[in-house]
């Protein structure tokens, strides 16, 4: 706004980890909105959708990783309730979501045994009756309907027959988490929307204006519910005269991880790190230099580590790890296996980047490593193709479009992803490029790719702006306060590059104090100077002139350089000067100290003369 306020704002998600839901990582919490909705819902609303406690949720939510009790439960899900309201969201919309909750929760506790059919072929069927009753009514569709399309894949023929695929225990359970991941992330990413057509307020008053225009002074309606088609993403605030206003962006972004076990979500964390970095890198460099070219400070070039190698490795077209990954999710026979075998024959030899150990792992598929910025890590590919495809059978789609719960279905109705969508973005499976597609579809975007085009509308964005970074440490791995664990914290900061960005700084000049507060601190050293017309001018000339002596006398002339504005040092250099400082302000203190004994003498020994 012309006054200098917000204007208005805008949210967007990267990689929301979405095979949490179904089942966390060993040791680890699932999302904690499902803890608070499983243990917080009052009875009245629990009883309304069937939901059970936490306990019941043995897999998604299981023992002894984010258990608490009822009565913290009751709060958080107020807390939650509340912010939603502070937004502007309204209590139909409340309601929906708190349906898509408990269907999501339902869905994680449906199993699956199987026996032989008529012909011979392993079929799947729902272990228990009841959790199978309770997925449906959740979602809102008839039981059989919903048992039908979690077990069977139909498949039309080019002749325009219907070809009916039985589905085994394990591909109904994938086809049931499947389901589950993608209603929690249309749900998020319509939460996203609902919260931008909320908070812009530039869009939301000429939305207004057109309104009255066309209505000549009715009122407008209100923003549409999370049952109705979901409002236009938010656009950057414009100004006056229709050009993009000025910004603020803030990125929270993942930090590098490490595991036990990484799977494809750590893949793509870590490639987003590494571009970071690469980033990081450029704009240390970038800014350093035009500071120095501004200041007339000499710039010498510093040579750094250079991680676009690994970029390279991760994103090049064709040989690249996510292209190889995606055109093995493109077959109908791709395995994991295919996958690691080709990143290792696109390598060279001698590669020091990627290694494949010669050994699999009890938990399944191949693995490889690669050597990071920030260290190696070694990645299981067992789930990869499963989690890049993200899979949701068109039936699935299709029948949660036929669902008697508004909301839910409005979720998977057919449109385009929006521009500048999130790489789990209502998958988009259900219709359009997806319909009748599955692995082998042409079209089918997958999750790694989307990632990319994200990563790389968001780092020109990055370039395009003046960054700064804010490093975030965690203390301890218990969360706990007063507790400082110095392993724990150097790892981070290693593996953050703080001690690559430290070792840069080091490398030029990183003491950097503007002319009057450097000769505040080292002034008792410098040389006396011509008068100057001004203070300002007195100041600058006494700094040049310490400093260029200084880099004379006692070091070398690169070490120190005086700017236009500021007086740079090396590391040297200040150690010197702020030890000769001090020497000079200790030698100047005697001196006055002497110089005042001597006077009081003198002037004690008048006073007893004139006294005799």
């Amino acid at each position: 706004a012309r006054e200098g306020g917000q204007a208005s704002a805008s949210i967007s998600s990267y990689l929301l980890e979405r095979s949490r839901v179904v089942r966390p990582p060993a040791g680890e919490a699932n999302y904690h909105v499902l803890y608070s909705f499983a243990g917080g819902l009052d009875d009245a609303r629990r009883a309304e959708l069937d939901v059970l406690s936490e306990e019941g949720y043995a897999d998604a939510l299981p023992a002894g990783a984010g258990r608490a009790g009822r009565a913290e439960r009751v709060q958080a899900w107020h807390t939650t309730v509340s912010a939603l309201q502070m937004v502007g969201f309204g209590h139909d919309e409340i309601r929906a979501l708190e349906a898509m909750l408990a269907a999501v929760l339902a869905l994680t506790n449906l199993s699956f045994s199987e026996a032989d059919d008529s012909s011979g072929i392993k079929a799947a069927a729902p272990t228990d009756a009841a959790a199978a009753f309770r997925a449906a009514r959740s979602v809102a569709v008839p039981q059989m309907e919903l048992v039908d399309a979690l077990c069977t894949r139909r498949t039309i023929l080019a002749s325009g027959e219907v070809y009916v695929k039985t589905l085994d225990a394990t591909q109904a359970a994938d086809a049931t988490a499947a389901l589950a991941k993608a209603i929690y992330g249309r749900a998020f990413d319509a939460i996203v929307r609902r919260i931008n057509s909320l908070v812009d307020a530039a869009a939301a008053n000429q939305a207004a204006a057109a309104a009255a225009r066309k209505h000549k002074g009715r009122p407008p309606m209100q923003p549409p519910n999370a049952g109705s088609e979901a409002p236009p993403a938010a656009v950057p605030p414009t100004g006056e005269g229709g050009e993009e206003a000025p910004f603020i962006g803030i990125l929270d972004i993942f930090g590098f991880e490490a595991f036990e076990t990484n799977s494809f979500e750590q893949l793509c964390i870590n490639f987003a790190n590494e571009m970071l970095q690469a980033q990081f890198n450029a704009d240390t460099f970038r800014f350093q230099q035009a500071e120095y070219e501004a200041e007339g400070v000499p710039w010498q070039h510093i040579e750094f580590d250079d991680n676009s190698a690994i970029i390279e490795l991760l994103a090049a077209k064709r040989v690249g790890a996510f292209s190889l990954l995606d055109e093995e999710c493109r077959l109908q026979t791709g395995t994991a296996s295919a996958f690691v075998e080709k990143l290792a024959r696109s390598r060279p030899l001698d590669d020091t980047l990627l290694s494949v150990p010669p050994l699999k792992r009890a938990a399944g598929g191949p693995a490889f490593c690669i050597r990071h910025y920030a260290g190696q890590v070694r990645y299981d590919t067992a789930l990869f193709i499963v989690k890049n495809s993200d899979p949701l059978h068109p039936e699935l789609s299709e029948l949660m479009i036929r669902s008697a719960c508004p909301p839910l279905a409005a979720l998977f109705k057919e449109e385009p992803p929006p521009a500048g969508s999130t790489p789990d973005q209502a998958g988009y499976t259900g219709g359009g490029a997806r319909r009748g597609g599955g692995r082998g579809s042409l079209y089918a975007t997958t999750v790694g790719t989307r990632f990319k085009e994200q990563l790389g509308a968001l780092m020109k964005t990055i370039q395009a702006t003046h960054v700064h970074y804010v490093r975030c440490v965690k203390p301890n791995p218990s969360s706990m306060p007063d507790s400082f664990d110095p392993p724990l914290v150097t790892d981070q900061l290693r593996c953050a590059g703080m001690l690559e960005a430290i070792r840069i700084a080091r490398a030029a000049y990183p003491n950097r104090l503007p002319c009057p507060a450097f000769l505040q601190l080292f002034g008792a050293m410098a040389p006396r100077a011509a008068p100057a017309a001004d203070a300002r001018a007195a100041a600058d000339a006494k700094a040049v002139a310490l400093t260029e002596e200084l880099a004379a006398a006692r070091i070398e002339a690169a070490d120190a350089e005086a700017g236009a504005a500021a007086a740079r040092q090396a590391l040297a250099v200040a150690e010197a000067q702020a030890k000769e400082a001090v020497e000079a302000v200790d030698t100047d203190a005697q001196r006055l100290l002497a110089a005042t004994r001597g006077e009081a003498a003198a002037l004690a020994a008048e006073l007893d003369r004139a006294r005799g």
